[in-house]
């Protein structure tokens, strides 16, 4: 019953809202990229019952890359599919890990039709979610088929965890449907838990990003212009926050002969981006043009920000400065590096939560306080370098989530046909 209405529902918005899709997909090509494809149209290679790894976006994405890897060498005579929502998360998990996996696709919206025509094309021994994106039809459809079902490097979010509690009619069939819920911590243990996954099928197995190698850093470095003076790396940052670097950055200039690496969360804003530094009185380049000298780099590429980051002598996170949730303070982290973060990191609450608590990190309120804090880091190298030490030392101390989470899908890969829930 619980099905039927919940498929109702969706058929009607799917009515109402298709064509408001397709006039989309005529105007933005991230809608164009996806919308086919995620209704069931793509093409998909011959596999032979594959593993099936799914990350909603570049974050998810991220934390998945070293569990793929980690199964891929485990498991070589297994083909690996890794699916993404996005386009961006299509496009890091194509660069990435091309060559290494069978397939990368779409995932199917949570249509009936999109997910039985993607299983039955995918057809895999064992579905992986990574983090969040869970759907019922999707899980529902792939219980239905016998297929084990695991959550790894498993989250729940303030509002995720909240609306769940309130559709527990729906969503506490779609939890306890698990064979296996990897947690990232005891607090989203006890959220799982109360979502309806069932106790025996928990564990707590820490978090997939701790456990990511810092990435090969030689190429992406070469392509940088000289800088003369200290550079501030400012990753996936949003509409707001470039306008306040711009500004903040006359004075640090002025002072201390501060140069920016700038990377917009979406590569093409990269444009906009110069041309707002350029307007401001900086000589400006874009990282795939890149001059020999200039103020400003303005990264235009997806992949290499996470190797960027060892550039810069102070590290400022993206998307915190103004509510859009923030970012991965673990990249410029595993390089020892400073780290700086707005007020809003509500996405990474445990890193973000365990990086002040041990004085790894720095978080600010305002512009203000993003301007004093660059300042007095500038001025003090050795607490610089403290807070970069104690970051890396945050990283060494949280890791091995890996493999408790290749343990936890350990089981269904060697005999998936008898172990599932």
């Amino acid at each position: 019953m619980v099905k039927a209405i919940y498929n109702l529902l969706l058929c009607l918005l799917a009515i109402l809202f298709l064509p408001v899709g397709l006039v989309l997909a005529l105007f933005q090509e991230k809608r164009r990229a996806t919308l086919g494809p995620r209704l069931g149209f793509q093409q998909v290679p011959p596999l032979n019952k594959p593993v099936w790894v799914h990350g909603l976006s570049v974050g998810e994405i991220n934390a998945a890359i070293p569990l793929v890897l980690a199964l891929a060498q485990a498991h070589p005579e297994k083909d690996l599919v890794v699916s993404a929502s996005t386009k961006t998360g299509f496009d890091l998990a194509t660069a990435q890990l091309h060559g290494k996996v069978a397939a990368v696709i779409y995932y199917p919206y949570d249509l009936a039709w999109s997910v039985i025509r993607a299983l039955k094309q995918v057809d895999p021994c064992l579905c992986i979610l990574v983090e969040s994106d869970i759907w019922p039809n999707f899980v529902f459809q792939v219980k239905k088929q016998g297929i084990p079902l695991v959550l790894a490097n498993g989250r729940l979010s303030d509002s995720s965890y909240k609306g769940y509690k309130k559709l527990g009619f729906l969503f506490a069939p779609v939890y306890k449907s698990f064979d296996k819920v990897g947690a990232q911590s005891e607090q989203e243990g006890d959220r799982f838990l109360n979502v309806g996954v069932r106790p025996q099928c928990l564990e707590i197995t820490g978090n997939l990003k701790f456990d990511r190698p810092p990435p090969p850093a030689l190429a992406p470095l070469e392509i940088l212009p000289e800088f003369p003076g200290p550079v501030l790396v400012a990753g996936s940052t949003h509409p707001g926050e470039e306008t306040i670097l711009a500004r903040l950055l006359k004075g640090w200039k002025s002072k201390h002969g501060l140069s920016l690496i700038v990377a917009p969360r979406d590569p093409k804003r990269s444009r906009a981006v110069l041309e707002e530094f350029s307007k401001a009185g900086f000589s400006t380049t874009l990282y795939s043009q890149a001059a020999e000298k200039a103020d400003v780099v303005v990264v235009d590429q997806m992949g290499v920000l996470a190797a960027l980051y060892a550039r810069g002598d102070l590290c400022f996170i993206g998307g915190s400065l103004r509510p859009y949730g923030g970012h991965n303070p673990l990249e410029p982290a595993v390089y020892g590096k400073p780290i700086i973060f707005g007020p809003d990191m509500k996405d990474f609450p445990h890193i973000s939560m365990l990086l002040l608590e041990k004085g790894g990190a720095l978080q600010v309120q305002d512009p203000e306080g993003l301007e004093q804090a660059v300042e007095d880091l500038l001025t003090n190298p050795t607490k610089a370098a403290r807070l970069g030490k104690i970051a890396l030392e945050v990283i060494r101390q949280n890791q091995g989530a890996l493999e408790k989470n290749l343990a936890l899908v350990k089981e269904y890969i060697r005999e998936p046909q008898n172990n599932h829930g």
